[in-house]
């Protein structure tokens, strides 16, 4: 039986083990994966992963060692008892591309003798190694934070056209459309106001986010949602047959139940201890006679309205629109009042890089 496999690979990068046999007839023979299983030298879990398809995905610098065991029931189908596979050694590195186009190797190489000659060439040196000591530490963290697709991205911390746009809501202060703090990695999924230094949304919103990751390591809103009415509403929890507002998850008639009493009730917002409640800021829900202010679900926190429009984070030219919820209305244009928080923090933070 030969085994084949890259056996050298990068840190996330990944080669794929594949077993075949070469029968008395001469025919070459692949073994499916499904009657394989594979084991990991001591302490390798932690430079390597093998997939039950034998895909070998790189985690740390080091070597691991692989040994594949072939189901013994498929050796006896085809006459093979007893036969064993010898292990696959697999070698895993940091990509250090040979011929970098950004800053090339004569490039690099100036850049070591002006060190070694001016004391301005050692700061500047001295300051980059300083700014990328954070993000060295952090490369597991970093890669965590990067958000897959099905988040909302915006450059605003609530929509352009809205009156009250480039101020916080909170203190009532300017921020302005890019002023807004965003620290992804002490302070993943939140934005800060340079003014007040309140940070936003209310809501653990990472914990909401974590409920809806899938095996293919995408996102799905339905999915946190549901998880949530299952964790902090539903009495049967993983039992749950409940209908959802609106039927179907993702259908139009769902969307449009967003943002309604039924909505916020059924998925749990405002329940306390809940990832969907306003933990922060609870003298505003007391001020404004309300639940759940600045709860952003990853499609923004939707205002609802007051008659007072005098009230903190409020303009007279609101007015109650679709689902009970404010509406702003300028120039001719108008929209839900919105409050973008994650959307602006994936933005501008991750993104556009605001946040380095």
């Amino acid at each position: 039986i030969t085994v084949s496999a890259d056996n050298n690979i990068y840190v996330y990068g990944s080669t794929k083990i594949d077993l075949s046999a070469v029968m008395n007839s001469g025919r070459k023979l692949k073994i499916p994966s499904e009657y394989v299983t594979y084991t990991l030298s001591s302490g390798a879990e932690d430079i390597a992963d093998v997939s039950d398809d034998g895909t070998v995905t790189g985690k740390a610098v080091g070597t691991v060692t692989i040994t594949p065991v072939i189901d013994s029931a498929y050796l006896a189908s085809k006459q093979a008892e007893g036969i064993t596979v010898s292990p696959v050694e697999v070698s895993v590195s940091w990509d250090a591309t040979v011929n970098p186009a950004v800053y090339t190797l004569e490039m690099r190489e100036n850049a070591k003798n002006n060190v070694s000659k001016y004391d301005w060439a050692k700061k500047e040196r001295d300051a980059a190694v300083k700014k990328a000591e954070k993000y060295v530490e952090n490369v597991e963290l970093m890669y965590s934070l990067i958000a897959p697709e099905g988040l909302p991205r915006y450059y605003h911390a609530s929509h352009v056209n809205d009156p009250l746009n480039i101020y916080c809501r909170y203190c009532g202060e300017y921020v302005g459309s890019y002023s807004w703090k965003v620290d992804p990695i002490t302070h993943p999924w939140k934005v800060q106001c340079d003014r007040c230094r309140c940070w936003f949304p209310s809501n653990d919103f990472e914990s909401f986010y974590e409920l809806g990751i899938l095996e293919d390591k995408s996102w799905s809103y339905a999915e946190s949602l549901t998880e949530h009415h299952k964790m902090f509403v539903c009495a049967d929890g993983e039992n749950c047959t409940c209908s959802h507002p609106g039927g179907n998850p993702g259908s139009d008639s769902w969307w449009n139940k967003r943002g309604s009493a039924e909505w916020y009730a059924f998925y749990g917002y405002g329940v306390v201890g809940g990832y969907l409640n306003n933990d922060y800021y609870a003298e505003v829900d007391e001020e404004l006679g309300i639940t759940g202010w600045g709860v952003d679900d990853g499609f923004g926190y939707l205002q609802p309205y007051v008659s007072d429009t005098n009230k903190k984070g409020y303009h007279t030219s609101y007015y109650e629109g679709a689902n009970g919820n404010a509406w702003y209305k300028t120039s001719g244009l108008s929209g839900p009042v919105r409050h973008n928080y994650i959307a602006y923090y994936l933005h501008e933070g991750l993104w556009y890089g605001a946040g380095e």
